[in-house]
């Protein structure tokens, strides 16, 4: 997906996962975070003042990540991450979840491009997000 949601907390996307689906993700690219000066961000992996805690892209997969969670702790930018297999513990189907930190979604977007805090957004493109299910069949085993 193209400009993933960036301009409120958390937002459900219309993709259903059930037990033993596994899941792969990828995402990239730069936000708008607003204010003044420079302002975009890296989605995955920013840098600059409070960026320990705002301007990250989360995701949050029923079964697997139970909470959002900044992609940066499970992916590199620009790379597939790891496979993730949807545990049976929950209930099902559940739709995936992802989610944007901000101290102010009013002015988020993907206008008006910079090169970034720290440049890190020169010569990058606006921000993205894979999500590849495969999934599971009982009596065949997986599709892909």
């Amino acid at each position: 997906m193209n400009h993933p949601v960036v301009n409120k907390p958390k937002t459900y996307l219309p993709i259903v996962v059930y037990p033993s689906d596994s899941i792969f993700i990828r995402a990239e690219g730069c936000v708008q975070t607003g204010g003044s000066g420079r302002t975009w961000k890296r989605y995955v992996n920013p840098s600059g003042s409070d960026s320990d805690r705002l301007y990250h892209g989360q995701i949050q997969i029923p079964g697997v990540i139970e909470s959002l969670t900044f992609l940066s702790d499970l992916i590199g930018n620009g790379s597939w991450s790891r496979r993730f297999i949807v545990s049976s513990g929950n209930t099902f189907p559940g739709f995936i979840a992802i989610g944007y930190t901000d101290d102010d979604y009013d002015d988020n977007g993907y206008y008006s491009h910079d090169d970034g805090t720290e440049n890190q957004c020169r010569e990058n493109i606006d921000a993205y997000l894979d999500i590849y299910v495969c999934r599971a069949n009982p009596v065949n085993g997986p599709t892909c």
